[in-house]
């Protein structure tokens, strides 16, 4: 199960690993304004030396990292 935090307008409805390692496709729906858009994002997840996980989110910059 995937799912956005303090984004209430951002609601993902799957995920799934891709063939490449570490690879994951997140799909999802924006909500606003009187709209929904389904869209798709591809992140790369990483374990840095620390032992600590990230997920960043192609083409957006965007890096989550695993709350301990």
């Amino acid at each position: 199960q995937a799912q956005s935090i303090n984004m209430a307008t951002l609601r993902y409805t799957s995920w799934e690993l891709q063939g490449e390692a570490g690879k994951i496709l997140l799909k999802g729906q924006s909500v606003g304004n009187g709209q929904t858009i389904d869209f798709t994002e591809t992140g790369v997840i990483a374990k840095d030396a620390e032992g600590k996980y990230t997920l960043t989110i192609e083409g957006t910059g965007t890096v989550y990292t695993k709350a301990e």
